[in-house]
């Protein structure tokens, strides 16, 4: 049993990713009284180093700059909601979620990835999703570096 107190660490720990995130958003708008190349330059570092992937970060960015010459955006805030937009959009494509399965079971999902970026959370995340459809879930955490994360992996899946 996983004890309440490493859970509430771990919503904490959320909290901090996501108010990180926000507030560095939230100074570029501010930082910013026109849309230009330092600009989007800001917005590509705050996004990559957010997780958000390079090529996920390429597409956004490509879209707004595109959206930008035609509808001759000025402002920050233009870009913020266009932004908003698009990663909704992006979210909705989604699809089904649907995972590549190996021919013949089992099925083995391997992670790897830099320290602190999120894997052992979208992995219990995963396992979570996969059982709430009917599979079955093995995990198993081989991290060298923090001694917690199996604990983690339980609260997560």
């Amino acid at each position: 049993m996983v004890r309440q107190g490493i859970l509430s660490l771990f919503r904490e720990g959320l909290r901090k990713t996501r108010e990180s995130l926000a507030g560095r958003l939230e100074g570029l708008w501010a930082g910013h009284s026109q849309v230009d190349e330092e600009f989007y330059e800001e917005l590509e570092a705050i996004l990559l180093q957010a997780d958000v992937g390079v090529e996920t970060t390429r597409e956004l960015l490509s879209g707004l700059r595109e959206r930008s010459r035609r509808q001759a955006w000025r402002t920050p805030e233009d870009v913020r909601l266009a932004l908003q937009q698009q990663v909704e959009e992006l979210l909705r494509q989604g699809g089904a979620g649907e995972l590549a399965r190996a021919a013949t079971p089992p099925t083995v999902v391997l992670v790897v990835g830099v320290n602190g970026t999120g894997k052992t959370t979208s992995i219990g995340k995963l396992a979570y999703w996969l059982r709430s459809r009917g599979h079955k879930v093995m995990l198993g955490a081989a991290d060298t570096f923090r001694a917690a994360a199996g604990e983690q992996l339980e609260v997560w899946a």
